[in-house]
C-alpha cells in the first residue's frame, strides 16, 4: 500500500508540472534555401523521447523539428508556402506531443523579421 501512495504521489507531482506552462523565445527566424527555420530558446530543457516537440502559430501545427545538442534549444523547418501562411501576430507555443495536457511553452506572438 505504501507503494501505491508513493507512485500516486509521484503521478500527482509530474501531472502537476505538466499541466503548468513555462516560457520559451524565439531566437532566430532565418531563410535557408526552401526552408525556413524557427529556432527557440527555453529556460528549462525541451524533452527528448517517443513524442514529437510541436510549434504552434495561430491555428496551425509544425512538428519537424531538430533538438540541438544544448536541450533548452530547438529548430523547427517549416517549407516556403508555411511559411508565407503565417500572420504576423499569431498566438505561439510548443508542446511535446499533441495531447491536450501536454507540456506546453508559451512563446511571446510570432513576428516576422523585416526583409
Amino acid at each position: 500500500m505504501r507503494t501505491f501512495a508513493a507512485i500516486a504521489a509521484i503521478g500527482l507531482f509530474v501531472t502537476s508540472v505538466h499541466a503548468q506552462a513555462v516560457t520559451a523565445e524565439v531566437t532566430r527566424i532565418e531563410h535557408k534555401g526552401d526552408t525556413w527555420e524557427i529556432e527557440l530558446r527555453s529556460a528549462s530543457e525541451f524533452p527528448m523521447g517517443a513524442q514529437p516537440l510541436v510549434l504552434h502559430i495561430g491555428s496551425q501545427s509544425f512538428k519537424r523539428s531538430r533538438q540541438l545538442r544544448d536541450l533548452k534549444r530547438v529548430v523547427f523547418f517549416l517549407d516556403a508556402a508555411q511559411y508565407a501562411s503565417l500572420v504576423d501576430g499569431d498566438a505561439m507555443s510548443v508542446t511535446y506531443g499533441d495531447a491536450a495536457d501536454a507540456p506546453r511553452w508559451v512563446v511571446p506572438a510570432f513576428r516576422k523579421p523585416s526583409p
